[in-house]
């Protein structure tokens, strides 16, 4: 009986499992060289940028990273063309760059090649602890606060209902299964993510006590300056304006008017 049951049952279930697993990971492959492929010849020196669309609502796009390298490619003049075919690339990850045949992954490391690749020097005269404390506020934001908007999205009620609203009317973003099911895979995955992270673990009314006192550091640190540290841009501008581009505060729409202009439009 037992040995039926192995047989007919666990056997033939846990080979499908492993066929769809490493099967899943083959494709994946397969597929992200393909992708590369498509952009191993490009114009020289033209930064391929593959990230997600822009839309018409004032957070212009979910992805802070994305918003971060664009805004360094524009204070750095440097030039480049946006994919949003495919976001996801180079180690799955978004967003990634194509140039001169290379492809590069993760913001940190997107930032850190383009800087060396283009020479790219903001003209300031901030010293070390000033800049020192622009890292702190960029680390900050990109290790905690950064939760407070996907928690916010796909798993508090009001969020949903608000975030959903919103998308469901931006005709250049078009989600390729219904809503309610990428509210579904992304609640699942967020809440493994936040718990592991420690984030996860705490109450609601903690984790909004901590995400406020981020805000109002960066405020204070802020006060009435034009950028982070003063009246010129520095290179950490880009990671904080990506995470809290949005809060609709000064801040942000001074970057968004002085780099995007009418190029991004939105509502209150």
């Amino acid at each position: 009986m037992i040995s039926a049951i192995l047989y007919y049952c666990i056997i033939p279930l846990f080979v499908s499992w492993v066929g769809i697993r490493y099967g899943s990971q083959i494709y994946k492959k397969r597929e992200e060289k393909r992708i590369q492929d498509l952009y191993a010849k490009t114009p020289k020196d033209l930064v391929i940028l593959h990230c997600f669309p822009m839309t018409s609502l004032p957070l212009g796009t979910c992805i802070p990273w994305d918003l971060k390298i664009e805004l360094f490619c524009r204070m750095g003049k440097i030039k480049y063309q946006k994919d949003t075919n495919h976001p996801f690339g180079v180690k799955s990850k978004t967003p990634w760059i194509s140039i001169n045949g290379a492809h590069v992954s993760d913001s940190h490391l997107i930032l850190q090649f383009l800087k060396k690749k283009f020479d790219v020097n903001f003209p300031n005269n901030y010293t070390k602890e000033e800049l020192s404390t622009a890292r702190a506020v960029r680390v900050m934001l990109e290790e905690r606060w950064y939760w407070a908007m996907p928690l916010w999205r796909f798993i508090r009620p009001d969020g949903w209902t608000q975030f959903a609203k919103d998308f469901g009317r931006v005709g250049s973003f078009t989600w390729p299964i219904p809503l309610r099911l990428v509210r579904l895979y992304w609640k699942r995955i967020l809440s493994n993510e936040v718990n592991a992270h420690g984030i996860g673990r705490h109450s609601r009314e903690e984790r909004d006590a901590m995400f406020l006192g981020d805000l109002q550091t960066v405020s204070d640190i802020l006060g009435e300056k034009k950028y982070i540290l003063g009246n010129e841009p520095c290179e950490e501008d880009c990671a904080i304006f990506g995470q809290i581009a949005q809060a609709v505060w000064a801040y942000c729409e001074r970057i968004r008017s002085q780099y995007w202009a009418d190029e991004w439009a939105f509502e209150y």
